[in-house]
């Protein structure tokens, strides 16, 4: 019985030679605009500031106070956004309070500097005003990718595609 699972368990480790993620499948894109996002990117081309949109808030309005409030407690709770770049997760890479280099999925939406100066390490506030909330409202993305050059899934394409490796955000 002991050799039979051992048999079992060497048939199955001796025939695994990769893995794929479920939704994570490499893709192969070409110089065609993202659809269905407000933010676009176009495959091979350097955008070096985008304008979005722009929203502005009164202090009359008891709608935009209560939103403003749900905004502020998620700040709190560093709250987070999980983006999906052409089935590649953003990731926020940041360093950490014992000088390493932490990546994470997702990004927060703002900071809170607490009364005593405090802020998650993820927010990056560098000598933030005590008491104070901070909205992340400028995004500066960083996607890497693999040109193809040199295999077959890249011929089809020859300098216009390549595969996405990394998408990685800095928060601002």
């Amino acid at each position: 019985m002991t050799i039979n699972l051992v048999f079992v368990i060497l048939l199955h480790v001796s025939t695994i030679s990769a893995f794929y993620l479920p939704g994570l499948a490499p893709n192969v894109f070409c110089r065609t605009p993202t659809p269905n996002s407000k933010c676009k990117f176009n495959f091979l081309k350097n955008i070096k500031c985008k304008f979005v949109c722009k929203k502005t808030f009164t202090s009359t309005d008891a709608k935009q106070q209560k939103f403003l409030k749900r905004l502020m407690k998620g700040m709190v709770f560093n709250y987070q956004q999980h983006w999906i770049i052409d089935n590649m997760p953003v990731t926020l890479c940041y360093i950490n309070s014992e000088a390493t280099e932490v990546c994470s999925r997702g990004f927060p939406i703002g900071c809170y500097v607490t009364k005593r100066g405090q802020s998650k390490e993820s927010c990056n506030i560098r000598d933030g005003k005590n008491d104070t909330f901070y909205v992340f409202n400028h995004l500066d993305f960083e996607i890497s990718y693999h040109s193809g050059q040199g295999e077959t899934w890249g011929t089809a394409f020859g300098e216009d595609g390549g595969r996405i490796i990394a998408a990685k955000v800095q928060v601002s």
